[in-house]
């Protein structure tokens, strides 16, 4: 079941991306969804196999649809490491996966920006 969901958002996301703009805010990122959807299917002491198919996913979303080698990659395993946080608090339900995804889309949006930016891969003017 879960390598089915990350299969499904990853070519879903490549889907998308032909018919919306990967910079338009309506751009869902499933990729980054799909990390928080199967985290519930892991047990606690699998924690280390949910990192390294964050990682992984991360990974073949930086060769596959980005030109920023391993950023992406540790994007993805940063985000591994909060859903973990974030559901040790909160329980597994609609309301704090779709938060907690909301909060993930802005969160990846602004620190891409920023790394990007920093490093001088994007020009930025007033």
């Amino acid at each position: 079941m879960i390598y089915i969901v990350l299969i499904i958002s990853f070519l879903f996301e490549g889907f998308i991306s032909t018919l919306l703009h990967p910079n338009s805010l309506l751009f869902p990122l499933f990729s980054l969804m799909s990390i928080i959807v199967i985290y519930p299917f892991f047990k606690k002491d699998e924690y280390s196999k949910y990192l390294v198919i964050c990682a992984f996913l991360g990974l073949l979303y930086d060769i596959v649809y980005t030109n920023t080698f391993l950023l992406n990659m540790g994007l993805f395993l940063l985000f591994g490491i909060i859903t973990k946080f974030i559901f040790e608090v909160f329980s597994s339900n609609l309301i704090s996966t779709t938060l907690t995804g909301l909060l993930f889309i802005f969160l990846y949006r602004i620190i891409t920006y920023l790394i990007l930016i920093i490093s001088g891969y994007l020009q930025f003017s007033f």
